[in-house]
Protein backbone atom coordinates (compact mmCIF):
# COMPACT_ATOMS: atom_id res chain seq x y z
CA UNK A 1 0.00 0.00 0.00
CA UNK A 2 2.97 2.54 0.62
CA UNK A 3 4.13 1.57 -2.55
CA UNK A 4 0.83 2.58 -4.25
CA UNK A 5 0.62 5.65 -2.71
CA UNK A 6 3.91 7.09 -2.96
CA UNK A 7 3.77 5.96 -7.28
CA UNK A 8 0.37 7.82 -6.95
CA UNK A 9 2.28 11.23 -5.77
CA UNK A 10 4.83 10.86 -7.91
CA UNK A 11 2.76 10.58 -11.05
CA UNK A 12 0.56 13.52 -9.79
CA UNK A 13 3.57 15.67 -9.24
CA UNK A 14 5.03 14.83 -12.15
CA UNK A 15 2.41 15.97 -14.23
CA UNK A 16 2.08 18.94 -12.31
CA UNK A 17 5.14 19.84 -13.98
CA UNK A 18 5.53 18.11 -17.07
CA UNK A 19 5.64 19.92 -20.11
CA UNK A 20 2.99 18.76 -22.16
CA UNK A 21 4.20 17.41 -26.39
CA UNK A 22 4.58 20.03 -28.76
CA UNK A 23 4.98 20.00 -32.56
CA UNK A 24 8.51 20.67 -32.30
CA UNK A 25 8.53 17.19 -31.15
CA UNK A 26 8.12 15.58 -34.62
CA UNK A 27 11.57 14.34 -35.23
CA UNK A 28 15.67 14.50 -34.29
CA UNK A 29 17.68 15.45 -37.83
CA UNK A 30 14.54 14.31 -39.79
CA UNK A 31 15.14 10.79 -37.88
CA UNK A 32 11.58 10.33 -36.31
CA UNK A 33 10.08 11.42 -33.01
CA UNK A 34 12.16 12.20 -30.55
CA UNK A 35 11.84 10.50 -26.77
CA UNK A 36 10.58 11.81 -24.11
CA UNK A 37 13.53 12.70 -21.84
CA UNK A 38 14.21 13.08 -18.01
CA UNK A 39 17.45 14.67 -17.85
CA UNK A 40 19.50 14.11 -14.35
CA UNK A 41 22.03 16.27 -12.94
CA UNK A 42 25.32 15.56 -14.31
CA UNK A 43 27.87 14.62 -11.94
CA UNK A 44 30.42 16.84 -10.71
CA UNK A 45 34.40 15.57 -11.10
CA UNK A 46 36.13 18.74 -12.21
CA UNK A 47 36.76 20.61 -8.91
CA UNK A 48 34.72 23.51 -9.40
CA UNK A 49 30.82 24.69 -8.91
CA UNK A 50 30.95 26.29 -12.40
CA UNK A 51 30.84 23.33 -14.19
CA UNK A 52 27.63 22.26 -13.74
CA UNK A 53 25.96 25.80 -13.64
CA UNK A 54 27.60 26.55 -16.89
CA UNK A 55 26.92 22.96 -18.60
CA UNK A 56 23.16 21.74 -17.38
CA UNK A 57 21.72 25.19 -19.16
CA UNK A 58 24.09 24.94 -22.41
CA UNK A 59 22.51 20.80 -22.46
CA UNK A 60 18.71 22.11 -22.16
CA UNK A 61 19.60 24.77 -25.16
CA UNK A 62 21.22 21.94 -27.46
CA UNK A 63 17.95 19.94 -26.50
CA UNK A 64 15.55 22.33 -27.35
CA UNK A 65 16.87 23.40 -30.61
CA UNK A 66 16.36 19.50 -31.59
CA UNK A 67 12.98 19.71 -30.44
CA UNK A 68 13.70 17.11 -27.51
CA UNK A 69 10.51 16.53 -25.67
CA UNK A 70 12.26 17.02 -21.80
CA UNK A 71 11.88 17.16 -17.83
CA UNK A 72 14.93 19.39 -16.61
CA UNK A 73 16.75 17.93 -13.38
CA UNK A 74 15.11 21.18 -11.45
CA UNK A 75 11.88 20.36 -12.18
CA UNK A 76 13.08 16.26 -11.09
CA UNK A 77 14.62 17.86 -8.06
CA UNK A 78 11.54 17.25 -5.31
CA UNK A 79 10.89 13.97 -6.77
CA UNK A 80 14.72 12.38 -6.64
CA UNK A 81 14.71 14.30 -3.42
CA UNK A 82 11.40 12.41 -1.97
CA UNK A 83 12.64 9.24 -2.70
CA UNK A 84 16.45 9.59 -2.33
CA UNK A 85 17.79 9.21 -5.59
CA UNK A 86 21.51 9.61 -6.01
CA UNK A 87 22.52 9.47 -9.68
CA UNK A 88 26.32 10.00 -8.95
CA UNK A 89 27.15 6.85 -10.18
CA UNK A 90 24.28 5.92 -11.97
CA UNK A 91 20.58 4.57 -11.31
CA UNK A 92 18.63 1.37 -10.57
CA UNK A 93 16.33 0.25 -12.40
CA UNK A 94 13.13 0.70 -9.81
CA UNK A 95 14.30 4.54 -9.51
CA UNK A 96 14.06 4.22 -13.78
CA UNK A 97 10.72 2.51 -13.42
CA UNK A 98 9.72 5.03 -10.44
CA UNK A 99 10.51 8.36 -13.23
CA UNK A 100 9.18 5.94 -16.06
CA UNK A 101 5.75 5.10 -14.46
CA UNK A 102 4.93 8.67 -13.18
CA UNK A 103 6.12 11.11 -16.46
CA UNK A 104 6.25 8.60 -19.39
CA UNK A 105 9.75 9.40 -19.71
CA UNK A 106 11.33 6.71 -22.15
CA UNK A 107 15.40 7.67 -21.46
CA UNK A 108 17.16 8.90 -19.15
CA UNK A 109 20.34 11.23 -20.28
CA UNK A 110 23.00 10.81 -17.32
CA UNK A 111 26.57 12.51 -17.66
CA UNK A 112 29.38 14.29 -15.63
CA UNK A 113 31.70 17.10 -15.49
CA UNK A 114 35.15 15.69 -16.18
CA UNK A 115 37.97 18.29 -16.74
CA UNK A 116 36.07 22.47 -16.27
CA UNK A 117 39.41 24.56 -16.25
CA UNK A 118 39.96 27.91 -16.75
CA UNK A 119 43.68 28.80 -17.94
CA UNK A 120 45.58 30.39 -20.36
CA UNK A 121 44.33 27.44 -22.40
CA UNK A 122 40.85 26.31 -21.21
CA UNK A 123 39.72 22.87 -21.24
CA UNK A 124 36.21 21.22 -21.03
CA UNK A 125 35.68 17.43 -21.18
CA UNK A 126 31.76 16.58 -20.69
CA UNK A 127 30.49 12.47 -20.78
CA UNK A 128 27.13 11.61 -21.16
CA UNK A 129 24.56 8.95 -21.98
CA UNK A 130 21.16 7.33 -23.07
CA UNK A 131 19.67 4.90 -20.87
CA UNK A 132 16.49 3.58 -22.01
CA UNK A 133 13.96 3.27 -18.64
CA UNK A 134 12.28 0.11 -19.34
CA UNK A 135 14.74 -2.13 -20.58
CA UNK A 136 17.48 -0.47 -18.60
CA UNK A 137 20.18 -0.83 -21.93
CA UNK A 138 22.19 1.99 -22.20
CA UNK A 139 21.32 2.94 -25.86
CA UNK A 140 24.41 5.44 -26.47
CA UNK A 141 27.25 7.30 -24.83
CA UNK A 142 29.77 9.97 -25.50
CA UNK A 143 32.72 11.57 -23.91
CA UNK A 144 33.75 14.64 -25.81
CA UNK A 145 36.99 16.74 -24.71
CA UNK A 146 38.82 20.13 -25.80
CA UNK A 147 40.61 22.63 -25.43
CA UNK A 148 40.97 26.59 -26.45
CA UNK A 149 43.82 25.53 -28.80
CA UNK A 150 42.43 22.45 -30.54
CA UNK A 151 41.26 24.33 -33.51
CA UNK A 152 44.61 27.32 -33.36
CA UNK A 153 45.99 28.58 -36.99
CA UNK A 154 49.18 29.75 -37.87
CA UNK A 155 50.26 32.47 -34.95
CA UNK A 156 46.94 31.55 -32.97
CA UNK A 157 44.41 31.84 -35.26
CA UNK A 158 40.89 30.80 -34.32
CA UNK A 159 42.01 29.93 -30.52
CA UNK A 160 39.88 30.11 -27.88
CA UNK A 161 40.29 31.92 -24.54
CA UNK A 162 36.96 31.86 -23.11
CA UNK A 163 35.84 28.54 -20.93
CA UNK A 164 32.20 29.18 -21.67
CA UNK A 165 32.40 29.13 -25.31
CA UNK A 166 34.66 26.20 -25.08
CA UNK A 167 32.36 24.64 -23.24
CA UNK A 168 29.40 25.72 -25.95
CA UNK A 169 31.10 24.12 -28.67
CA UNK A 170 31.98 21.13 -26.45
CA UNK A 171 28.07 20.48 -25.13
CA UNK A 172 27.09 21.20 -29.21
CA UNK A 173 29.33 18.26 -29.90
CA UNK A 174 28.13 16.00 -27.04
CA UNK A 175 24.28 16.72 -28.05
CA UNK A 176 25.23 16.13 -32.36
CA UNK A 177 26.67 13.04 -31.06
CA UNK A 178 24.09 11.45 -29.12
CA UNK A 179 21.37 13.03 -31.36
CA UNK A 180 20.15 10.03 -33.19
CA UNK A 181 19.86 8.19 -30.01
CA UNK A 182 17.27 10.38 -28.71
CA UNK A 183 14.74 8.90 -31.00
CA UNK A 184 12.06 6.33 -28.99
CA UNK A 185 14.43 3.53 -28.43
CA UNK A 186 14.09 0.43 -31.00
CA UNK A 187 15.56 -2.76 -31.26
CA UNK A 188 15.21 -5.79 -34.01
CA UNK A 189 14.71 -9.03 -31.99
CA UNK A 190 16.48 -10.68 -34.44
CA UNK A 191 19.48 -9.26 -34.26
CA UNK A 192 22.02 -11.39 -33.05
CA UNK A 193 23.45 -10.73 -29.59
CA UNK A 194 26.14 -8.59 -28.50
CA UNK A 195 28.79 -9.63 -25.54
CA UNK A 196 27.80 -8.06 -22.90
CA UNK A 197 29.83 -6.24 -20.38
CA UNK A 198 29.81 -4.84 -16.56
CA UNK A 199 32.20 -1.98 -15.61
CA UNK A 200 33.68 -2.42 -12.05
CA UNK A 201 34.88 1.15 -11.56
CA UNK A 202 38.47 1.70 -11.54
CA UNK A 203 40.40 2.60 -8.73
CA UNK A 204 41.40 6.20 -8.17
CA UNK A 205 45.26 6.22 -7.37
CA UNK A 206 45.94 9.37 -9.26
CA UNK A 207 45.74 13.11 -7.20
CA UNK A 208 42.95 13.52 -9.15
CA UNK A 209 39.19 13.92 -7.67
CA UNK A 210 37.06 11.31 -9.38
CA UNK A 211 39.41 10.00 -12.14
CA UNK A 212 38.31 7.06 -12.05
CA UNK A 213 34.87 7.52 -12.58
CA UNK A 214 35.67 9.65 -15.27
CA UNK A 215 38.02 6.71 -17.19
CA UNK A 216 35.56 4.59 -16.45
CA UNK A 217 32.53 6.64 -18.23
CA UNK A 218 34.68 7.46 -21.08
CA UNK A 219 35.33 3.48 -21.14
CA UNK A 220 31.51 2.94 -21.16
CA UNK A 221 31.83 5.12 -24.07
CA UNK A 222 34.29 3.14 -26.00
CA UNK A 223 32.90 -0.31 -25.45
CA UNK A 224 29.36 1.00 -26.84
CA UNK A 225 30.81 2.44 -29.60
CA UNK A 226 32.36 -1.24 -30.72
CA UNK A 227 29.54 -2.63 -30.34
CA UNK A 228 29.44 -3.76 -26.75
CA UNK A 229 26.29 -3.92 -24.51
CA UNK A 230 27.17 -2.15 -21.76
CA UNK A 231 25.31 -2.84 -18.05
CA UNK A 232 24.03 0.48 -16.71
CA UNK A 233 26.85 1.47 -13.82
CA UNK A 234 24.01 2.21 -11.45
CA UNK A 235 23.03 -1.18 -11.39
CA UNK A 236 26.02 -2.93 -10.95
CA UNK A 237 26.96 -0.01 -7.77
CA UNK A 238 23.34 -0.99 -6.33
CA UNK A 239 24.00 -5.15 -6.67
CA UNK A 240 27.41 -4.30 -4.48
CA UNK A 241 26.32 -2.24 -2.07
CA UNK A 242 23.31 -4.86 -1.38
CA UNK A 243 25.95 -7.43 -1.05
CA UNK A 244 28.16 -4.88 1.11
CA UNK A 245 30.99 -5.01 -1.16
CA UNK A 246 32.82 -1.71 -2.20
CA UNK A 247 32.44 -1.19 -5.96
CA UNK A 248 36.30 -0.55 -7.02
CA UNK A 249 39.10 -1.62 -8.97
CA UNK A 250 38.10 -5.13 -8.60
CA UNK A 251 35.83 -8.41 -8.13
CA UNK A 252 36.39 -11.70 -6.57
CA UNK A 253 34.46 -14.65 -7.88
CA UNK A 254 31.61 -14.43 -5.27
CA UNK A 255 30.56 -10.95 -6.91
CA UNK A 256 31.38 -12.66 -10.51
CA UNK A 257 28.60 -14.97 -9.54
CA UNK A 258 26.16 -12.70 -8.19
CA UNK A 259 26.90 -9.99 -11.44
CA UNK A 260 26.57 -13.27 -13.96
CA UNK A 261 23.16 -14.37 -12.18
CA UNK A 262 21.64 -10.42 -12.42
CA UNK A 263 23.11 -9.28 -15.43
CA UNK A 264 23.80 -12.06 -17.73
CA UNK A 265 27.32 -10.61 -18.40
CA UNK A 266 30.02 -12.06 -20.30
CA UNK A 267 32.86 -10.46 -18.84
CA UNK A 268 34.07 -7.42 -16.72
CA UNK A 269 36.56 -4.68 -17.06
CA UNK A 270 37.91 -3.22 -14.07
CA UNK A 271 41.54 -1.16 -13.04
CA UNK A 272 43.00 1.58 -11.73
CA UNK A 273 44.08 5.34 -12.65
CA UNK A 274 47.81 6.33 -12.00
CA UNK A 275 47.81 9.74 -12.91
CA UNK A 276 45.01 11.71 -14.39
CA UNK A 277 46.78 15.12 -15.05
CA UNK A 278 45.99 18.08 -17.20
CA UNK A 279 48.78 20.18 -18.87
CA UNK A 280 49.48 23.26 -16.41
CA UNK A 281 52.37 26.40 -17.47
CA UNK A 282 53.11 27.38 -20.26
CA UNK A 283 51.23 27.21 -23.03
CA UNK A 284 53.54 26.10 -25.03
CA UNK A 285 55.08 23.62 -23.07
CA UNK A 286 51.73 22.71 -21.09
CA UNK A 287 50.90 18.56 -21.58
CA UNK A 288 48.60 16.20 -20.08
CA UNK A 289 49.93 12.86 -18.48
CA UNK A 290 47.49 9.57 -18.04
CA UNK A 291 48.76 6.79 -16.89
CA UNK A 292 45.91 3.50 -15.84
CA UNK A 293 45.87 -0.99 -15.56
CA UNK A 294 42.86 -2.63 -16.75
CA UNK A 295 42.01 -6.07 -16.61
CA UNK A 296 39.66 -8.29 -19.07
CA UNK A 297 37.67 -10.93 -16.76
CA UNK A 298 35.60 -13.47 -17.94
CA UNK A 299 32.06 -14.22 -16.18
CA UNK A 300 33.48 -17.64 -15.04
CA UNK A 301 36.62 -15.77 -13.48
CA UNK A 302 39.38 -16.15 -16.20
CA UNK A 303 41.59 -13.36 -16.42
CA UNK A 304 41.58 -12.81 -20.16
CA UNK A 305 43.71 -10.49 -20.30
CA UNK A 306 45.93 -7.36 -18.75
CA UNK A 307 46.65 -4.21 -20.06
CA UNK A 308 49.10 -1.17 -18.61
CA UNK A 309 49.93 2.17 -20.42
CA UNK A 310 51.35 5.66 -19.74
CA UNK A 311 51.05 8.40 -21.85
CA UNK A 312 52.41 12.04 -22.26
CA UNK A 313 50.80 14.69 -24.49
CA UNK A 314 53.91 15.12 -26.32
CA UNK A 315 54.60 11.67 -26.96
CA UNK A 316 53.03 12.01 -30.56
CA UNK A 317 54.91 15.51 -30.71
CA UNK A 318 56.68 16.46 -34.22
CA UNK A 319 58.03 19.65 -35.29
CA UNK A 320 56.62 22.97 -34.03
CA UNK A 321 54.52 20.84 -31.96
CA UNK A 322 52.13 19.41 -34.56
CA UNK A 323 50.59 15.93 -32.88
CA UNK A 324 50.37 17.45 -29.34
CA UNK A 325 48.01 16.35 -27.72
CA UNK A 326 46.47 19.30 -25.15
CA UNK A 327 43.29 17.60 -23.96
CA UNK A 328 43.73 15.17 -21.62
CA UNK A 329 39.85 13.58 -21.92
CA UNK A 330 41.43 13.09 -25.53
CA UNK A 331 44.72 11.47 -24.46
CA UNK A 332 43.20 9.06 -22.10
CA UNK A 333 40.05 8.39 -24.93
CA UNK A 334 43.18 7.40 -27.05
CA UNK A 335 44.44 5.00 -24.48
CA UNK A 336 41.29 3.70 -24.00
CA UNK A 337 40.18 3.10 -27.62
CA UNK A 338 43.81 1.27 -27.86
CA UNK A 339 42.44 -1.24 -24.66
CA UNK A 340 39.44 -1.38 -26.08
CA UNK A 341 40.89 -2.51 -29.02
CA UNK A 342 42.32 -5.79 -27.56
CA UNK A 343 39.14 -6.39 -25.81
CA UNK A 344 37.74 -6.62 -29.27
CA UNK A 345 40.29 -9.14 -30.27
CA UNK A 346 40.10 -10.82 -27.08
CA UNK A 347 36.64 -11.62 -27.39
CA UNK A 348 36.51 -12.05 -30.96
CA UNK A 349 35.82 -15.89 -30.30
CA UNK A 350 33.01 -15.75 -28.37
CA UNK A 351 31.06 -13.44 -30.26
CA UNK A 352 31.32 -15.57 -33.35
CA UNK A 353 29.87 -18.36 -31.32
CA UNK A 354 27.22 -16.22 -30.11
CA UNK A 355 26.37 -15.14 -33.52
CA UNK A 356 26.26 -18.44 -34.89
CA UNK A 357 24.19 -19.79 -32.05
CA UNK A 358 22.26 -17.55 -32.97
CA UNK A 359 21.89 -17.86 -36.93
CA UNK A 360 23.26 -14.86 -37.85
CA UNK A 361 26.10 -14.37 -40.50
Amino acid sequence: MIQVRRLSLLTTLLAAVAPAPSSADAGVAQGGPAARTAVLLFSNFSGTSRAPATVMPLVYRELEARGVPHLSHITLRPILRQHRIRTVRGITGPEANLLREGSQVELLLLGSCDVFLDAENPEVAISARLVDTETMRVVSAQSVAATGEDDAGLFSVGRITSLDELAGRVVARLVDDLELSFQRPQRDPSEAPLPTVAIVPLDNTSKARGAGEVVSSQLLSELLTRGFEVIEPGRVNDLFLRNGRVLRGGVDREMLARMSEAFGMDFVVTGEVETFRVGRGELETAAPSFAFGARLIAADGTLRMSHDEARDGRDSEHLFGLGRRRSLGELSRDSLKRLVRRIVEETEESVAIARRTHGSP
